[in-house]
């Protein structure tokens, strides 16, 4: 071997070939928060709610609560009630009579006997009934001015129409008068009464 290539050899091996500078590690990158869409009020709206039935309207036949009048002897307000049993009832009444100048009042006991049908009107039928009840009066009437209270026997027949909460009755009441003395009247007219449905 020359000299010559000798000497780069040996040159070749004392110098090592220089280190590559350390490689730093590229930072973390940060993961980019997602956006979040702004959030949006909700907004409950209640349910509406159903009008509440009125405590008071029309029945749909002679039942519950009636209102109407009376005319005859006396005249006035005539007031009934009817149970659900339609046997029974009660009838108050606030009346006056113009020739004798006395007012009256009474409460009765009603029983149907009897509930008859119209052969030609099947949706109308007709209640015989008889009753039982108190009767209190007082005027200044020139012949009887003292009050007075006795017993009224009220018997007579009503119109009761199945879809309708209208009743028409016609009545007579023998009375026997209690107190301050014994005497006997006899009251009778006719009258019309309105049924009101009550809601609990």
């Amino acid at each position: 071997m020359s000299p010559l290539i000798f000497a780069c050899s040996f040159a070749f091996a004392q110098d090592p070939a220089p280190e590559a500078p350390p490689v730093e590690p590229a930072p973390p990158v940060e993961p980019t928060p997602a956006e979040v869409p702004p959030a949006v009020p909700v907004v409950e709206v209640a349910p509406e709610e159903a009008p509440s039935p009125s405590p008071i309207q029309l029945a749909e036949r002679p039942e519950g609560l009636g209102v109407g009048v009376l005319l005859g002897a006396p005249t006035g307000l005539s007031v009934a009630y009817r149970f659900d049993d339609p046997r029974h009832a009660v009838a108050a009444g606030l009346a006056w009579s113009v020739s004798s100048r006395d007012v009256q009042l009474h409460l009765d006991y009603q029983l149907v006997l009897k509930r008859y049908e119209s052969v030609e009107v099947d949706t109308v039928d007709f209640p015989l009934y008889v009753g039982v009840g108190a009767r209190f009066r007082a005027g200044d009437s020139p012949y009887r001015n003292d009050p007075n209270f006795g017993l009224r026997v009220p018997f007579g027949v009503a119109v009761h129409p199945n879809s309708l909460p209208i009743e028409g009755f016609v009545e007579v009441a023998p009375i026997v008068g209690l107190f301050p003395d014994t005497t006997v009247y006899v009251d009778a007219g006719f009258g019309v009464r309105v049924y009101f449905g009550v809601n609990g």
